[in-house]
């Protein structure tokens, strides 16, 4: 694939992106967000295989849990990922970033859409597009973020994920999605200055 068209390829959203925010927003909704108890399979059936639910942590020690991961993703990743902290599979430079879209994801409300490389360790890297919206749970239980996590275009060359299955690189796109509410500003350091 020629560089020129993996570049717009990467920087565009997909039609699948856009039919997954279509069906996000077609659930019943208490305000802007909906609830994950009206979160139905049949709802995102034609997106399940690449869905990705996270129990977003804010505290002190910030977590990412993984909930619930398709098959697709699952296949991508070789491992199982129920349970682990999505922060573990980013470099340590992009944590506190991850952590703080989380954060203005749930508390603004609104969705985030990227692109990043995801190298993996069976020695093969490729662009993947997140695009990810919150969901309210059950008094005293953490938020959740209902992520699409799908591959775009073909094979790319890979940098090493050391001892993890894989690991994600800084975003090559990135915007966050009004669901009504606006969106912030990005990076947060511009907001002070």
């Amino acid at each position: 694939m020629p560089a020129d068209f993996q570049s717009a390829h990467i920087r565009a959203r997909s039609t699948a992106s856009r039919a997954f925010e279509s069906c996000w927003r077609n659930l019943p909704a208490e305000g802007l967000v909906p609830r994950k108890s009206d979160l139905r399979p049949d709802a995102i059936a034609s997106h399940l295989k690449n869905i990705v639910l996270v129990e977003a942590h804010f505290e002190s020690v910030p977590n990412l849990r993984i909930r619930l991961a398709g098959d697709a993703v699952r296949e991508r990743a070789h491992t199982d990922l129920v349970g682990q902290n999505f922060l573990d599979f980013l470099p340590e430079a992009y944590r506190d970033g991850a952590v703080e879209s989380g954060r203005l994801m749930v508390s603004r409300p609104c969705g985030l859409w990227q692109t990043s490389a995801a190298h993996y360790q069976r020695g093969f890297a490729q662009y993947m597009e997140m695009t990810i919206f919150p969901l309210l749970s059950a008094a005293h239980e953490p938020p959740l973020l209902l992520v699409l996590m799908q591959a775009l275009g073909g094979l790319i060359a890979p940098v090493s994920s050391g001892a993890l299955p894989f690991v994600y690189d800084t975003a090559a796109a990135f915007e966050f999605l009004d669901i009504g509410a606006g969106v912030p500003v990005w990076p947060p350091a511009a907001a002070a200055g």
